[in-house]
Protein backbone atom coordinates (compact mmCIF):
# COMPACT_ATOMS: atom_id res chain seq x y z
CA UNK A 1 0.00 0.00 0.00
CA UNK A 2 1.38 3.25 -0.95
CA UNK A 3 0.87 5.93 1.78
CA UNK A 4 -0.26 8.97 -0.62
CA UNK A 5 -3.29 11.13 -0.22
CA UNK A 6 -4.82 14.19 -1.90
CA UNK A 7 -4.23 17.74 -1.09
CA UNK A 8 -0.23 17.95 -1.27
CA UNK A 9 -0.32 21.80 -2.55
CA UNK A 10 2.88 22.25 -0.90
CA UNK A 11 4.81 20.37 -3.65
CA UNK A 12 2.62 21.23 -6.27
CA UNK A 13 1.66 25.07 -5.10
CA UNK A 14 1.14 26.43 -9.11
CA UNK A 15 -1.56 23.60 -9.36
CA UNK A 16 -4.97 23.72 -9.65
CA UNK A 17 -6.07 21.17 -7.04
CA UNK A 18 -8.66 18.76 -7.62
CA UNK A 19 -7.13 16.14 -5.67
CA UNK A 20 -8.22 17.39 -2.13
CA UNK A 21 -12.39 16.97 -1.23
CA UNK A 22 -12.90 20.50 0.50
CA UNK A 23 -15.55 22.92 0.01
CA UNK A 24 -15.18 24.83 -3.09
CA UNK A 25 -16.77 28.07 -1.36
CA UNK A 26 -13.76 28.02 1.25
CA UNK A 27 -14.32 29.07 4.70
CA UNK A 28 -16.86 30.68 6.02
CA UNK A 29 -16.21 34.28 6.79
CA UNK A 30 -17.48 34.05 10.66
CA UNK A 31 -15.53 30.62 11.32
CA UNK A 32 -12.81 32.74 9.85
CA UNK A 33 -13.22 35.77 12.63
CA UNK A 34 -13.81 32.88 15.35
CA UNK A 35 -10.68 31.40 14.70
CA UNK A 36 -8.70 35.05 14.73
CA UNK A 37 -10.64 35.40 18.20
CA UNK A 38 -9.54 32.78 19.50
CA UNK A 39 -5.70 33.13 18.99
CA UNK A 40 -6.02 35.65 21.56
CA UNK A 41 -6.80 33.03 24.16
CA UNK A 42 -3.92 30.78 22.98
CA UNK A 43 -1.50 31.04 25.73
CA UNK A 44 -3.78 28.45 28.23
CA UNK A 45 -3.90 24.57 27.51
CA UNK A 46 -7.29 23.81 24.89
CA UNK A 47 -9.82 22.36 26.89
CA UNK A 48 -9.24 19.08 27.01
CA UNK A 49 -12.51 17.20 27.14
CA UNK A 50 -14.12 20.22 24.84
CA UNK A 51 -16.37 20.75 26.34
CA UNK A 52 -18.30 23.52 24.86
CA UNK A 53 -17.66 21.88 21.40
CA UNK A 54 -19.02 18.75 22.50
CA UNK A 55 -22.09 20.19 24.00
CA UNK A 56 -22.64 22.13 20.41
CA UNK A 57 -21.97 18.70 18.69
CA UNK A 58 -24.80 17.10 20.92
CA UNK A 59 -27.14 19.75 20.36
CA UNK A 60 -27.14 19.08 16.42
CA UNK A 61 -26.83 15.47 16.19
CA UNK A 62 -29.31 14.97 19.07
CA UNK A 63 -26.67 12.90 21.15
CA UNK A 64 -25.82 13.11 24.51
CA UNK A 65 -22.20 15.13 24.98
CA UNK A 66 -21.21 12.06 27.06
CA UNK A 67 -21.22 9.64 24.11
CA UNK A 68 -18.92 12.52 21.77
CA UNK A 69 -15.22 11.98 21.19
CA UNK A 70 -13.53 15.65 19.32
CA UNK A 71 -10.51 14.34 17.49
CA UNK A 72 -7.44 15.91 15.48
CA UNK A 73 -9.22 15.29 12.06
CA UNK A 74 -11.13 12.08 11.75
CA UNK A 75 -7.67 10.34 10.99
CA UNK A 76 -6.96 10.63 14.76
CA UNK A 77 -10.31 9.09 15.83
CA UNK A 78 -9.50 6.05 13.27
CA UNK A 79 -6.37 5.84 15.18
CA UNK A 80 -7.71 5.81 18.81
CA UNK A 81 -10.45 3.77 17.98
CA UNK A 82 -8.13 0.92 16.72
CA UNK A 83 -6.40 1.25 19.71
CA UNK A 84 -9.20 1.45 21.96
CA UNK A 85 -10.57 -1.97 20.66
CA UNK A 86 -7.22 -3.79 19.22
CA UNK A 87 -8.68 -6.48 17.07
CA UNK A 88 -7.26 -8.62 15.64
CA UNK A 89 -8.77 -9.09 12.02
CA UNK A 90 -10.86 -6.76 10.34
CA UNK A 91 -12.48 -6.97 7.01
CA UNK A 92 -12.51 -3.96 5.12
CA UNK A 93 -14.83 -3.21 1.57
CA UNK A 94 -12.17 -2.19 -1.01
CA UNK A 95 -11.35 0.41 -2.21
CA UNK A 96 -12.03 3.11 0.26
CA UNK A 97 -10.07 5.39 2.69
CA UNK A 98 -6.45 4.37 3.09
CA UNK A 99 -6.00 5.18 6.53
CA UNK A 100 -8.17 2.84 7.84
CA UNK A 101 -5.40 -0.17 7.01
CA UNK A 102 -2.77 2.38 7.91
CA UNK A 103 -4.26 2.31 11.49
CA UNK A 104 -5.00 -1.48 11.39
CA UNK A 105 -1.24 -2.06 10.57
CA UNK A 106 -0.21 -0.25 13.60
CA UNK A 107 -1.69 -2.68 15.89
CA UNK A 108 -1.07 -6.05 14.06
CA UNK A 109 -4.18 -6.18 13.06
CA UNK A 110 -4.85 -8.88 10.07
CA UNK A 111 -6.59 -7.07 7.51
CA UNK A 112 -9.02 -9.04 4.75
CA UNK A 113 -10.84 -7.24 1.87
CA UNK A 114 -14.30 -7.33 0.50
CA UNK A 115 -14.07 -6.47 -3.05
CA UNK A 116 -16.61 -4.09 -4.06
CA UNK A 117 -18.77 -4.67 -7.42
CA UNK A 118 -15.91 -3.63 -10.14
CA UNK A 119 -18.66 -2.16 -12.03
CA UNK A 120 -20.98 -0.40 -9.72
CA UNK A 121 -18.73 -0.53 -7.04
CA UNK A 122 -22.30 -0.68 -4.88
CA UNK A 123 -21.44 -2.75 -1.12
CA UNK A 124 -23.73 -6.26 -1.77
CA UNK A 125 -25.93 -8.39 -0.16
CA UNK A 126 -22.50 -11.04 -0.71
CA UNK A 127 -20.92 -9.05 1.87
CA UNK A 128 -23.07 -10.42 4.82
CA UNK A 129 -21.27 -14.02 4.10
CA UNK A 130 -18.26 -12.24 5.26
CA UNK A 131 -19.49 -11.33 8.82
CA UNK A 132 -18.16 -14.62 10.48
CA UNK A 133 -17.02 -15.17 13.76
CA UNK A 134 -13.35 -14.29 12.97
CA UNK A 135 -13.96 -10.97 12.26
CA UNK A 136 -13.28 -8.31 15.01
CA UNK A 137 -14.04 -4.61 12.85
CA UNK A 138 -15.32 -3.66 9.59
CA UNK A 139 -14.67 -0.05 8.32
CA UNK A 140 -17.77 1.11 5.86
CA UNK A 141 -17.69 5.41 4.79
CA UNK A 142 -21.03 6.37 3.52
CA UNK A 143 -20.86 7.95 0.65
CA UNK A 144 -17.42 6.18 0.33
CA UNK A 145 -14.17 7.28 -0.80
CA UNK A 146 -13.20 7.43 -3.63
CA UNK A 147 -16.40 6.08 -5.19
CA UNK A 148 -18.86 8.81 -3.86
CA UNK A 149 -21.50 5.86 -3.42
CA UNK A 150 -23.30 5.49 -0.68
CA UNK A 151 -24.36 2.13 1.32
CA UNK A 152 -28.33 1.04 0.67
CA UNK A 153 -30.29 1.71 3.79
CA UNK A 154 -31.77 -1.93 3.95
CA UNK A 155 -28.41 -2.91 3.60
CA UNK A 156 -26.84 -1.47 6.12
CA UNK A 157 -29.41 -2.20 8.80
CA UNK A 158 -28.85 -6.28 8.30
CA UNK A 159 -25.00 -5.24 8.30
CA UNK A 160 -25.56 -4.11 11.94
CA UNK A 161 -28.07 -6.67 12.76
CA UNK A 162 -25.26 -9.74 11.76
CA UNK A 163 -22.84 -7.47 13.84
CA UNK A 164 -24.81 -7.45 16.44
CA UNK A 165 -24.81 -10.78 16.35
CA UNK A 166 -20.94 -11.63 15.93
CA UNK A 167 -20.24 -9.09 18.07
CA UNK A 168 -18.54 -7.19 15.38
CA UNK A 169 -17.02 -3.74 15.86
CA UNK A 170 -18.47 -0.89 13.23
CA UNK A 171 -16.43 2.08 12.38
CA UNK A 172 -18.42 4.10 10.13
CA UNK A 173 -17.15 6.66 8.74
CA UNK A 174 -19.57 9.55 6.98
CA UNK A 175 -17.24 12.33 6.60
CA UNK A 176 -19.09 13.46 3.51
CA UNK A 177 -22.33 12.80 4.96
CA UNK A 178 -22.84 16.97 5.14
CA UNK A 179 -22.72 16.67 1.44
CA UNK A 180 -25.49 14.35 0.76
CA UNK A 181 -29.13 15.07 -0.11
CA UNK A 182 -31.79 15.24 2.87
CA UNK A 183 -33.50 12.94 0.39
CA UNK A 184 -30.95 10.37 -0.07
CA UNK A 185 -30.31 10.55 3.97
CA UNK A 186 -30.71 7.71 6.29
CA UNK A 187 -30.06 7.01 9.66
CA UNK A 188 -28.07 3.97 9.79
CA UNK A 189 -27.19 4.70 13.32
CA UNK A 190 -30.90 4.48 14.59
CA UNK A 191 -30.57 1.54 16.29
CA UNK A 192 -26.97 2.60 18.06
CA UNK A 193 -28.82 2.03 21.63
CA UNK A 194 -28.87 -1.46 21.57
CA UNK A 195 -25.84 -1.91 20.13
CA UNK A 196 -22.63 0.20 21.81
CA UNK A 197 -19.79 -0.78 19.23
CA UNK A 198 -20.29 0.80 16.44
CA UNK A 199 -18.26 4.83 16.36
CA UNK A 200 -19.71 6.59 13.74
CA UNK A 201 -16.89 9.74 12.49
CA UNK A 202 -17.98 12.96 11.04
CA UNK A 203 -15.41 15.91 10.06
CA UNK A 204 -15.85 18.95 9.95
CA UNK A 205 -12.74 19.28 6.75
CA UNK A 206 -15.11 18.98 4.23
CA UNK A 207 -18.61 21.16 4.21
CA UNK A 208 -16.48 23.96 6.00
CA UNK A 209 -12.89 24.46 4.67
CA UNK A 210 -11.09 23.37 7.91
CA UNK A 211 -8.05 21.11 6.51
CA UNK A 212 -6.06 22.57 8.34
CA UNK A 213 -7.31 23.29 11.28
CA UNK A 214 -8.14 19.50 11.89
CA UNK A 215 -11.17 19.09 13.33
CA UNK A 216 -13.52 15.80 13.67
CA UNK A 217 -15.43 13.87 16.01
CA UNK A 218 -17.12 10.45 16.54
CA UNK A 219 -20.29 9.51 18.11
CA UNK A 220 -20.46 5.93 19.73
CA UNK A 221 -23.54 4.85 22.78
CA UNK A 222 -20.89 2.91 24.59
CA UNK A 223 -18.81 5.83 27.07
CA UNK A 224 -16.52 3.34 28.88
CA UNK A 225 -15.12 3.36 24.90
CA UNK A 226 -15.35 6.69 24.32
CA UNK A 227 -13.11 7.29 27.44
CA UNK A 228 -11.04 4.58 26.59
CA UNK A 229 -9.88 6.39 23.22
CA UNK A 230 -9.26 9.48 24.91
CA UNK A 231 -6.42 7.50 26.74
CA UNK A 232 -5.47 6.28 23.64
CA UNK A 233 -3.24 9.35 22.13
CA UNK A 234 -1.89 12.66 23.54
CA UNK A 235 -4.14 14.79 25.22
CA UNK A 236 -5.06 18.58 24.32
CA UNK A 237 -5.06 16.78 20.56
CA UNK A 238 -8.21 19.34 19.69
CA UNK A 239 -6.68 23.06 19.61
CA UNK A 240 -8.50 26.31 21.07
CA UNK A 241 -8.58 27.16 17.97
CA UNK A 242 -10.23 24.38 16.36
CA UNK A 243 -12.63 24.12 18.75
CA UNK A 244 -13.84 27.79 18.31
CA UNK A 245 -13.95 26.97 14.62
CA UNK A 246 -15.99 24.30 14.97
CA UNK A 247 -18.76 26.16 17.54
CA UNK A 248 -18.71 29.14 14.75
CA UNK A 249 -18.79 26.46 12.41
CA UNK A 250 -22.33 24.70 13.66
CA UNK A 251 -24.16 28.21 14.05
CA UNK A 252 -24.50 28.68 10.23
CA UNK A 253 -27.61 26.68 9.78
CA UNK A 254 -28.25 27.28 6.41
CA UNK A 255 -24.65 26.96 5.38
CA UNK A 256 -24.72 23.50 4.44
CA UNK A 257 -27.86 23.74 2.32
CA UNK A 258 -26.25 26.64 0.32
CA UNK A 259 -22.89 24.85 -0.32
CA UNK A 260 -25.00 21.46 -1.18
CA UNK A 261 -26.68 23.74 -3.84
CA UNK A 262 -23.54 24.88 -5.34
CA UNK A 263 -22.24 21.43 -5.24
CA UNK A 264 -25.40 20.21 -7.16
CA UNK A 265 -25.47 22.20 -9.71
CA UNK A 266 -21.44 22.13 -11.02
CA UNK A 267 -21.78 18.68 -9.92
CA UNK A 268 -24.23 18.17 -12.95
CA UNK A 269 -22.31 20.23 -15.31
CA UNK A 270 -18.94 17.84 -14.71
CA UNK A 271 -20.16 15.11 -14.93
CA UNK A 272 -22.68 15.57 -18.24
CA UNK A 273 -18.82 16.74 -19.59
CA UNK A 274 -17.33 13.96 -18.60
CA UNK A 275 -19.72 11.77 -20.00
CA UNK A 276 -20.06 13.52 -22.76
CA UNK A 277 -16.45 12.76 -23.81
CA UNK A 278 -17.25 9.72 -23.33
CA UNK A 279 -15.46 9.05 -19.75
CA UNK A 280 -16.94 6.31 -17.67
CA UNK A 281 -18.27 7.77 -14.45
CA UNK A 282 -20.08 7.18 -11.57
CA UNK A 283 -23.12 8.90 -9.95
CA UNK A 284 -21.80 10.64 -6.86
CA UNK A 285 -23.37 11.76 -3.37
CA UNK A 286 -20.16 13.34 -2.57
CA UNK A 287 -18.59 16.23 -3.63
CA UNK A 288 -16.37 14.78 -5.71
CA UNK A 289 -16.61 12.82 -9.34
CA UNK A 290 -14.80 9.16 -9.56
CA UNK A 291 -14.40 8.45 -13.32
CA UNK A 292 -12.21 5.74 -15.05
CA UNK A 293 -10.20 6.52 -18.04
CA UNK A 294 -6.87 6.27 -19.80
CA UNK A 295 -3.41 6.14 -17.79
CA UNK A 296 -1.09 8.99 -17.46
CA UNK A 297 -4.15 11.25 -17.10
CA UNK A 298 -2.33 12.95 -14.03
CA UNK A 299 0.82 13.39 -15.26
CA UNK A 300 -0.64 15.22 -18.58
CA UNK A 301 -2.88 16.95 -16.85
CA UNK A 302 -0.50 18.73 -14.54
CA UNK A 303 1.35 20.30 -17.55
CA UNK A 304 -1.92 21.93 -17.65
CA UNK A 305 -1.68 23.17 -14.41
CA UNK A 306 -4.15 20.79 -12.91
CA UNK A 307 -3.45 17.98 -10.49
CA UNK A 308 -6.02 15.57 -9.56
CA UNK A 309 -6.18 12.11 -7.74
CA UNK A 310 -4.91 9.53 -9.24
CA UNK A 311 -6.58 6.32 -7.25
CA UNK A 312 -4.71 3.23 -8.49
CA UNK A 313 -2.82 2.77 -4.87
CA UNK A 314 -6.07 2.07 -3.56
CA UNK A 315 -6.78 -1.38 -3.02
CA UNK A 316 -8.72 -3.23 -5.74
CA UNK A 317 -8.44 -0.47 -8.06
CA UNK A 318 -5.30 -0.08 -11.01
CA UNK A 319 -3.92 2.63 -13.23
CA UNK A 320 -6.70 4.51 -14.85
CA UNK A 321 -9.17 5.22 -11.87
CA UNK A 322 -9.13 9.28 -11.02
CA UNK A 323 -10.93 11.29 -8.64
CA UNK A 324 -11.71 15.30 -8.64
CA UNK A 325 -13.33 17.48 -6.42
CA UNK A 326 -16.12 19.46 -7.31
CA UNK A 327 -14.27 23.07 -7.72
CA UNK A 328 -15.93 26.63 -8.38
CA UNK A 329 -17.11 27.03 -11.86
CA UNK A 330 -14.19 28.54 -13.52
CA UNK A 331 -11.60 26.09 -12.57
CA UNK A 332 -14.29 23.46 -13.27
CA UNK A 333 -14.38 24.70 -16.94
CA UNK A 334 -10.65 24.80 -16.38
CA UNK A 335 -10.47 21.28 -16.07
CA UNK A 336 -13.28 20.23 -19.13
CA UNK A 337 -10.89 22.86 -21.34
CA UNK A 338 -7.72 20.80 -20.31
CA UNK A 339 -9.30 17.44 -20.62
CA UNK A 340 -11.07 18.17 -24.02
CA UNK A 341 -7.27 18.86 -25.34
CA UNK A 342 -5.74 15.98 -24.17
CA UNK A 343 -8.11 13.05 -24.09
Amino acid sequence: MKYVHGGDIYSNPQLVDFSANINPLGTPGEVVVAIQKAAEHVAPYPDYSCRRLRNAIAQKEKVDAKKIICGNGAADLIYRFVMAIRPQKALLAVPCFLEYEQALRCVGCQVEYYQLHPGTFLLEEAYLDYLENSIDLICLCTPNNPTGISIPEHLFKKIIKKCKEKNIAILLDECFYDFVEPQKRFQPYGDRESYDQMLTLRAFTKMYGLAGIRLGYGFCENEDLIEKMQLCGPPWNVSTLAQEAGIAALELDSYPKMVRTFVREQKKYLLGELQQMGIRVWKTDANYIFFQTRKQLKEDLIQEGIMIRDCSNYVGLEDGYYRIAIMRENHNKMLIQALKKIH
